[in-house]
């Protein structure tokens, strides 16, 4: 996620803008969200991956609202392991990448 953008939240969710984007994620519609690492030889970034049905965005930890982000998905989704974060980080040079929350979808 570029550092120029920008996420407002809201009770129901969060919007995410950047240039000519606005796009809304209600809490409720997210249908995945994936933590991983990326190894950038002397420091490690960070990221969230978040998907709806109509697609996802990543957000980095360099960006702003990380730690507000972060707080509000563990109280949107309490089945997210609180020391995820710590997990992901761990293991030297490994992306560790963890799927943290999953919707599953009942047939009708």
């Amino acid at each position: 996620m570029n550092k120029e953008s920008v996420i407002y939240f809201k009770d129901y969710g969060f919007v995410y803008v950047y240039k000519n984007i606005n796009r809304l994620f209600a809490w409720n519609r997210i249908t995945k969200i994936i933590a991983y690492k990326v190894d950038l030889l002397t420091i490690d970034d960070i990221k969230l991956e978040i998907w709806d049905s109509d697609g996802g965005i990543t957000i980095s930890e360099e960006h702003g609202s990380w730690k507000n982000f972060t707080e509000k998905i563990l109280n949107q989704y309490p089945e997210i392991d609180n020391e995820w974060y710590s997990k992901i980080v761990t293991l030297p040079f490994l992306r560790n990448e963890t799927i943290l929350y999953q919707r599953v979808i009942k047939p009708n």
